[in-house]
């Protein structure tokens, strides 16, 4: 089976060697394709299979996860690179250096953090997903979109969301008390 990743359809092809199935092993057909707006990516471990090694990674999609290898590093590496441009993955430690904890809260702590940049004090809270229910989720997106909206000085900023699998991240306006 082969992939193909076209903006942000990953389409499959199943490539048959069996000179039953086709007569010649550059035949192929298209299987179909996975979407990939909304989907979270992860590095996976390698594994050794029959004495050959595989990288792998997952991606998550809204009702499941399913796990890709790949045989060489260099085309791991390429597959992770693609997969975060089509995916819009960012990671929270490259914009922010994450300090101590200076809050708790239902679902997570909330740690201070500094953006490397601009050197801008922002308190980061962090959702542990696995704590929440659906209907928790919908409540912190609800919230996320209305501080979207919110641009006043005289309320909290929202900067920044980070999300994967396990978490949600909001960096917002600190205040030192």
């Amino acid at each position: 089976m082969y992939f193909r990743l076209i903006h942000k359809d990953m389409y499959c092809t199943f490539v048959l060697f069996n000179s039953l199935d086709f007569k010649s092993k550059d035949e192929s057909e298209h299987k179909g394709f996975h979407n990939l707006s909304g989907v979270y990516y992860k590095e996976e471990k390698s594994e050794v299979f029959e004495g050959i090694s595989f990288y792998s990674f997952s991606v998550s999609y809204p009702k499941k996860i399913r796990v890709y290898y790949v045989e060489s590093e260099s085309e791991y590496k390429i597959w992770l690179e693609k997969l975060r441009l089509t995916t819009g993955y960012s990671d929270l430690n490259d914009t922010y250096e994450v300090k101590e904890v200076i809050g708790k809260g239902k679902f997570g702590l909330i740690r201070l953090g500094v953006h490397k940049e601009s050197k801008r004090m922002v308190a980061i809270k962090i959702l542990d997903k696995k704590k929440m229910t659906n209907q928790d989720q919908e409540l912190v997106k609800t919230e996320i979109e209305i501080l979207k909206i919110c641009q006043q000085p005289n309320i909290i900023q929202l900067y920044d969301v980070y999300e994967n699998n396990d978490e949600i991240k909001i960096s917002k306006t600190f205040f030192n008390k």
